[in-house]
């Protein structure tokens, strides 16, 4: 499996290059939500060797995007609400 999530992590980037980003994790994510059923309902082993590196693949794969996808989808608006939460919970602290 470790196989399968090394070249996910490498390939998700050549994927979202040439079809885009949000495509490609809507593809990965997808096809780990189809894979990942199957993987459990599979009791041969063989199979499940077999099949181990997709789900990792795919599963694991847009891990690799999630970051610069997040930072273009997320609004400025709503950069600083961490602080905020952050300052509430040290006010509540001292109390």
């Amino acid at each position: 499996m470790q196989i399968g999530m090394w070249f996910g992590y490498v390939t998700f980037g050549l994927v979202a290059n040439a079809i885009g980003r949000k495509r490609a994790y809507a593809v990965f994510v997808i096809a780990a939500s189809m894979l990942l059923p199957l993987y459990g309902y599979m009791r041969s082993p063989g199979i499940l060797l077999a099949l181990g590196p997709f789900v990792a693949f795919f599963g694991t794969g847009y891990y690799s995007g999630f970051g610069p996808l997040t930072a273009e989808n997320l609004s400025h608006g709503h950069s600083g609400h961490g602080d905020g939460v952050s300052g509430f919970s040290r006010t509540v602290n001292c109390l």
